[in-house]
């Protein structure tokens, strides 16, 4: 049966930190995969137990920018006084004389310091380059994106090294939010971190820890968007009403305001200058569809409207921050301008 992305990772690791614990730091490791997330938090696992272990140097290097000739002073001690050091090599798919370097490599075991490598590929592993790195007994830290049924299991372990312990609809709201995204799912879990980490609590649920996110699923933002351009207003209060009462983020929402506000704005002033759809879309990265949809939207309203409610957006933002004013009623305030 074959082993899923996100187990994988867990062996190889686990074998990784076997060989950690019993102070056999590896003469040389390779972190590979398609998921730069995983492959950089090994990296740093590795630096950490580096300098915590051995208090000795960590040199990182851009894989890109060596040559053979540059490789080779890194494998050995300067001199027989010099401590011996870590060498992260990072990037090493973008090196188009990797063999060479690893060549050089291998002809010079056993090394005085220890080699870190890393190497991104989104498909499949080049299996050349990995069975000439197996041919130096180097230890493979596998890092594949989890496959999307694993990532509740992969949100779980991520909450526990941010000391949190979240029930499944706090873990359910983060995917809705974040989808498959690991640096934005991190970075959520380090803010929650500040918040709930030294109270220790238990079972966080979805309502303990949606007031604390940045962050709006897209597809909320993409039908609040969606109400205002069809000038909706009424829909866009209740949807407004209810996802207040539901717990998301005030300024989650301002966020979603103000960016449409910046939109109307742009899309307006290119028509104005005579832009193309076409070039509209490429200049301010949207979908051709949005675009039209906005182009549409914009002729209907003054621009005066528009940085009027950008504006109070930033007025807002501020009310909320400090708690001076009443969330619901700013909100519903630049949606009535904007409708």
């Amino acid at each position: 049966m074959k082993t899923s992305p996100y187990k994988l990772h867990q062996q190889s690791l686990s074998v990784l930190k076997q060989s950690l614990n019993a102070k056999a730091f590896p003469e040389i490791t390779l972190c590979h995969g398609s998921s730069t997330f995983l492959i950089n938090q090994t990296v740093e696992l590795m630096k950490a137990h580096w300098r915590n272990s051995h208090k000795l140097p960590v040199s990182k290097h851009n894989c890109k920018e060596l040559s053979p000739s540059e490789f080779l002073p890194l494998i050995e001690q300067q001199s027989i006084f010099d401590d011996a050091s870590l060498q992260v090599i990072t990037q090493c798919e973008k090196q188009k004389k990797i063999a060479s370097l690893l060549e050089t490599l291998q002809e010079n075991l056993p090394t005085s310091n220890r080699f870190l490598l890393s190497y991104y590929y989104p498909n499949k592993a080049p299996t050349k380059i990995l069975n000439s790195f197996k041919k130096m007994g180097a230890i493979e830290v596998i890092c594949p994106n989890p496959s999307p049924y694993e990532m509740r299991d992969f949100t779980k372990d991520l909450a526990k090294q941010h000391l949190l312990n979240l029930d499944q609809s706090a873990i359910n709201l983060l995917l809705e939010l974040v989808g498959n995204n690991l640096v934005s799912l991190d970075q959520e879990l380090r803010r929650l971190s500040l918040v709930f980490a030294a109270t220790k609590q238990i079972n966080l649920k979805a309502t303990d820890i949606s007031p604390h996110l940045n962050m709006i699923s897209e597809s909320i933002a993409f039908k609040l968007r969606t109400l205002i351009l069809d000038q909706k207003k009424s829909q866009a209060h209740c949807l407004l009403v209810d996802l207040l009462n539901r717990g998301e983020s005030p300024l989650a929402i301002l966020g979603i305001l103000a960016k449409h506000c910046r939109n109307a704005i742009n899309i307006q002033t290119a028509k104005q200058n005579s832009l193309a759809s076409s070039v509209i879309s490429q200049k301010y990265r949207l979908q051709n569809y949005l675009v039209n949809h906005y182009i549409k939207y914009v002729s209907r309203v003054n621009q005066h409207h528009f940085k009027a409610a950008l504006h109070d957006c930033h007025e807002a933002d501020k009310a909320i921050k400090t708690g001076s004013r009443n969330e619901s009623l700013l909100l519903s305030n630049i949606i009535e301008g904007l409708c």
